[in-house]
């Protein structure tokens, strides 16, 4: 049962809701979509969104064992650093996660072959996202990439999956998406950046430093915000009116947001930004179906 409970802790399920509410978002994009295309395209998205979070667990051993500032959502799970699993067990975890990807993809060549093109390019990026000699998220483009492949590809993907796709619903998505994604990522490396930094994990947040790396932030979460209440300006409805407590949700991490969040604070900054994007998503979706 100890085992069951810690693998569950390395998988980090939390993180899924964004993946499901994203995926969920694009289908509204398109027309109306069977139970088997909707499982089988949520189930390529969540399979490889495994992949990168146990390679992330694998890969990164060495800079959460260094972590001292470990939050709900940062600084990763803590179960291969503590002891209570093997690092084996996180890669075979995602070596498992990416033959399932593979075999959905291929399965998604019979739906539409687009489906088979956005899975091949998610599950390299997320592999090579952790992995070496690659090893995305100590690039300083890791960041970015990951905006663009969760807040842009994973609706794109939900749009494909139901087919029909109304292009000029989905892109007036993606942007307020991918920055909102943007900004999640800046806040969950802000309580790690200091014991990413002594271990030579340099992500954006540790090659910008805290204070310029928070000030990014904000202005990518104002953009975000911006964003959101733009499109409700120019789409006056439900689909885009249900996204603004995301948006009070983005607003309150950059108040929470500091050169060195920690404690309760860095706990709060983190769920803020995750839940930001689940709001979002959810908010825009939702309002679709009361439009």
């Amino acid at each position: 049962m100890k085992k069951a409970v810690s693998f569950l802790r390395l998988t980090r399920a939390e993180f899924l809701l964004g993946g499901i509410a994203l995926f969920w978002l694009g289908t509204r994009a398109g027309g109306d979509i069977s139970i088997g295309r909707y499982l089988l395209g949520q189930g390529l998205v969540t399979s490889i969104q495994l992949v990168a979070q146990y390679a992330n667990e694998y890969f990164d051993l060495d800079a959460d064992t260094a972590h001292d500032n470990r939050t709900w959502f940062s600084g990763g799970s803590g179960v291969l650093a503590a002891g209570r699993l093997g690092p084996i067990v996180a890669k075979r975890a995602a070596q498992v996660a990416a033959a399932m990807a593979v075999l959905i993809a291929v399965a998604a060549l019979a739906i539409d072959w687009r489906l088979t093109a956005i899975g091949a390019i998610a599950l390299v990026g997320s592999w090579w996202y952790s992995a070496p000699p690659v090893r995305l998220v100590a690039s300083g483009f890791g960041e970015l990439t990951t905006a663009i492949v969760v807040g842009g590809l994973v609706p794109l993907t939900g749009a494909v999956a139901a087919g029909d796709i109304q292009a000029r619903l989905l892109t007036s998505f993606v942007a307020p998406t991918c920055l909102v994604t943007f900004a999640l990522l800046m806040a969950v490396h802000a309580p790690d950046a200091d014991s990413d930094a002594r271990v030579g994990k340099r992500t954006l947040t540790v090659r910008l430093g805290l204070a310029r790396s928070a000030q990014l932030h904000r202005a990518v979460s104002i953009a975000a915000i911006a964003s959101i209440f733009l499109l409700a300006a120019w789409r006056p409805d439900w689909s885009t009116g249900l996204a603004v407590p995301g948006a009070a949700l983005l607003m309150t991490s950059t108040m929470l947001i500091s050169p060195h969040p920690s404690g309760t604070r860095a706990n709060l900054l983190t769920f803020a930004a995750v839940a930001s994007l689940v709001a979002v998503s959810l908010g825009f979706g939702l309002g679709t179906l009361l439009t």
